[in-house]
């Protein structure tokens, strides 16, 4: 199946925000085959990987950046467009809620 909607999502040191998100995507089933979400690590200590339960199933995926320097959000969303196969891109904070 075609991915059609790629979900761009940076983070920076949020980690409780981002394992509370997980468990919210796994209870709404999320994401579907044709949604991938990707979350951008921009630099966060620790990596955001040792703090979600991995694997993941489905496509969602964690990206660290390896840039540390401050204030560089914008170039970790524009990285994440980059990796991103949908036909469509949602760019996203990761404390807004995504419904199903």
């Amino acid at each position: 199946m075609t991915i059609k909607v790629s979900i761009v999502i940076p983070v920076l040191n949020s980690h409780e925000i981002v394992r509370r998100q997980f468990l919210h995507w796994r209870r709404i089933g999320m994401p579907t085959p044709d949604v991938e979400i990707i979350v951008m690590d921009d630099g966060s200590t620790p990596p955001l990987l040792g703090h979600v339960s991995w694997p993941w199933p489905g496509s969602v995926r964690i990206v660290p950046t390896n840039d540390f320097r401050p204030w560089t959000w914008a170039m970790a969303r524009n990285a994440g467009a980059r990796l991103a196969r949908g036909e469509y891109l949602l760019m996203t904070d990761i404390d807004y809620i995504l419904p199903r």
